[in-house]
């Protein structure tokens, strides 16, 4: 008797067993069902956006001529700072790196080399600064002499870049999605979604390098600018619409 009662818990197991096992595959069945029945859409979009330089680097080079290492350094200390001053006195954002000083030669007719100058090499960045703005500081740097300025870098700030990248996403996202959605209902599909998403982004139209003579009375001409453009590859989902 307990060897039978045994063999009836153990067919009864058994049969559970593969009853779960049934439903199991049943539901996978039905997912891969789903799943094959889903048919993939893929759209492309585009969205670009011009971004606006407020980033200045400048290279400001002052000489000091007919004078010793001393008397040199001391007076093109004084024009630096004097330059410093004016701009922390207008409230425009801007980091030094600290001057670089060295020593200007020429050569006689007979190769021999003299000490006629020195010279004082600085590298300013000016930040978050409008066109205007910056059009005011170069005006007004032949007040503190400086030989020559060199715009070195024109760029937009990291900020400025990532909130313009964000609004472009959303943009070219609204695209694909039109362009989806426009498939979808050619082909009578429904339940539009996303299964995967790709995005790059790059810019172009570098700003040109400037070079001011203090001579002259020029300013940078033209605001520098460039384009943004952010690609996005989206890849959906959609089903048969129900009729």
């Amino acid at each position: 008797m307990l060897i039978r009662n045994i063999k009836m818990v153990i067919q009864y197991i058994s049969t559970a067993t593969l009853l779960i096992a049934l439903v199991f595959l049943s539901g996978c069945d039905m997912g891969q069902s789903q799943a094959f029945n889903a048919v993939e859409l893929q759209t492309k979009a585009s969205a670009s956006k011009e971004v606006i330089a407020s980033n200045y680097r400048v290279k400001a080079v002052f000489k000091a001529e007919g004078k010793t290492q001393k008397q040199a350094t001391l007076f093109l200390t004084d024009r630096i700072k004097g330059f410093e001053r004016w701009v922390e006195n207008e409230n425009f954002s801007m980091f030094s790196n600290g001057a670089q000083l060295s020593g200007m030669y020429q050569y006689s007719a007979n190769n021999i080399r003299t000490l006629s100058a020195y010279e004082a090499s600085v590298d300013f960045l000016f930040s978050k600064l409008s066109f205007m703005q910056y059009q005011s500081v170069m005006a007004s740097t032949p007040i503190y002499k400086p030989h020559e300025l060199r715009l070195v870098n024109v760029s937009a700030s990291d900020e400025e870049k990532a909130l313009i990248k964000n609004e472009l996403i959303v943009q070219a996202f609204s695209i694909a999605k039109d362009k989806a959605d426009a498939m979808a209902r050619a082909a009578e599909l429904c339940g539009v979604r996303v299964s995967q998403m790709s995005e790059s982004s790059h810019e172009n139209d570098s700003p040109r390098m400037m070079r001011m003579e203090m001579a002259s009375d020029s300013v940078h001409e033209s605001e520098s600018k460039k384009n943004m453009t952010v690609n996005l590859t989206i890849n959906w989902l959609a089903e048969a619409c129900d009729t």
